[in-house]
């Protein structure tokens, strides 16, 4: 797994995005929202069927690509007007590790 520092800066794209696309056409995509590639942020993207997600980011020396292929189920990402999201790092591991945090409760005991 990549090591995601807690005040690390995490985009996802909420449009589909075609999984053709290698580094070369996801950096393109994530100027169009007028972002820097290289600033240490993750870009995460996602397919019309929200069974394949694919992180961008870059590692202080080049992109690193990360891919994930879901067998069974989706991946529960939000949809947002402007077409991205910024989230947390328990977010981004909440949505990789499969959780629906609509169906999460936290309780608050006074003390």
């Amino acid at each position: 797994m990549m090591n995601i520092a807690s005040d690390a800066r995490i985009f996802v794209f909420t449009s589909s995005t075609d999984m053709r696309k290698g580094f070369h056409g996801l950096i393109s995509l994530i100027q169009k929202f007028s972002e820097n590639p290289i600033d240490g942020s993750f870009y995460v993207f996602t397919n019309r069927n929200r069974t394949r997600l694919k992180i961008l980011y870059w590692d202080g020396d080049g992109f690193a690509l990360w891919y994930k292929y879901l067998q069974k189920g989706l991946f529960d990402i939000a949809q947002s007007a402007d077409g991205k999201l910024l989230i947390d790092r328990r977010r981004l591991t909440l949505i990789l590790e499969g959780v629906e945090p609509l169906k999460i409760r936290t309780s608050f005991r006074g003390v």
